[in-house]
């Protein structure tokens, strides 16, 4: 079964302006707002090009605007870096120290031993700590 795409959801997440949005998305409409709206009440659907143009609007990867909740990778600053909502994990790439940022504010910070840890056990070990705190 394929992804669905919920416009209001991604709006929401993101915290985009919808005036913004329906401009960027209806560029050549004469009434962008009403145009937006039709696809907000699930009258009107998105194209290719216009799923593109939002997900340059919100500053993510296409397949970001299919995936909330999930834990997303990258890196920063020489370290690795997984991101999931307000939550950030920062992770040195010998794997010995990381720390757990809600937003602004530091949740947790660890010294890890630099040993093997499944992927799935590591996201275990971060859930966890999000819970605790």
């Amino acid at each position: 079964m394929g992804q669905t795409f919920d416009i209001n959801k991604v709006i929401e997440h993101y915290k985009l302006d919808v005036n913004e949005v329906a401009e960027a998305l209806f560029p050549h409409v004469r009434y962008k707002t009403l145009a937006l709206n039709r696809v907000l009440k699930g009258e009107a659907y998105l194209d290719t090009q216009q799923i593109e143009v939002l997900a340059k609007l919100a500053g993510v990867l296409i397949q970001d605007l299919f995936t909330f909740g999930e834990w997303k990778g990258g890196h920063e600053d020489g370290c690795v870096i997984m991101t999931r909502g307000e939550y950030k994990v920062k992770l040195n790439y010998n794997g010995v120290y990381m720390t757990l940022t809600k937003g602004s504010q530091v949740v947790a910070q660890e010294l890890t031993s630099p040993k093997s840890i499944s992927i799935d056990d590591f996201i275990s070990h971060i859930d966890s700590l999000i819970k605790s705190n």
